[in-house]
């Protein structure tokens, strides 16, 4: 099974733009990392499963491969079905090809990932598209309670503060991926003024 690790300095406590900098690097080192896998993440499983194709490309028989897992005929029958069902664990996958004299190769990949993007911004590309998301589902509401309240913001003006609202949010992604994110308080400074007004 091939693997990577990124090795990095342990994180200091104390010092928070420190850690966000530590993040924003992990996030870049995985994204270079991910971006290789980008293109073979599209490839369809075969049929049958990678074990059934690979062993009949090979023209094993069920018993020689059974042989070679050292287990019986049966067992591989219900490893390969097990792959089909998906309810195969990752040990007996990785089992199954190294007794193919293969590797499993282990990844999981954005589905928003695209191979156009900068390799070492795969991951912040996702932060940032779902920033915008929740900026524009907040600052949305605040804008149709202004709108209720006569005091409508443009439509420029309404993309510059979804912007900054978006790189303020991606800054500190944590919060993005709950259910309610788009449903917070999105009021900026420059909104909450616009209401004043």
């Amino acid at each position: 099974m091939q693997a990577f690790f990124i090795r990095l300095p342990a994180r200091q406590p104390g010092v928070a733009a420190m850690d966000l900098g530590f993040q924003r690097l992990e996030r870049r080192q995985l994204s270079t990392a991910l971006a290789r896998y980008v293109g073979v993440s599209r490839t369809p499983r075969p049929r049958d499963g990678w074990v059934t194709a690979i062993r009949e490309a090979f023209d094993m028989t069920v018993r020689q491969f059974a042989e070679r897992l050292g287990v019986s005929p049966s067992n591989v029958v219900r490893l390969e079905q097990r792959e089909r069902d998906d309810t195969i664990t990752l040990g007996t996958l990785r089992r199954a090809a190294d007794a193919l004299d293969c590797d499993l190769v282990y990844a999981i990949v954005p589905r928003m990932a695209t191979t156009s993007k900068a390799n070492d911004h795969l991951l912040d590309g996702i932060i940032e598209a779902r920033a915008r998301e929740v900026a524009a589902a907040q600052l949305g509401r605040v804008a149709h309670t202004m709108a209720l309240e006569d005091q409508s913001v443009g439509y420029a003006d309404m993309r510059a503060q979804v912007a900054e609202r978006a790189r303020v949010l991606a800054e500190t992604p944590r919060h993005l991926w709950d259910r309610d994110a788009g449903l917070r308080d999105g009021g900026t400074r420059s909104t909450r003024r616009a209401r004043r007004k």
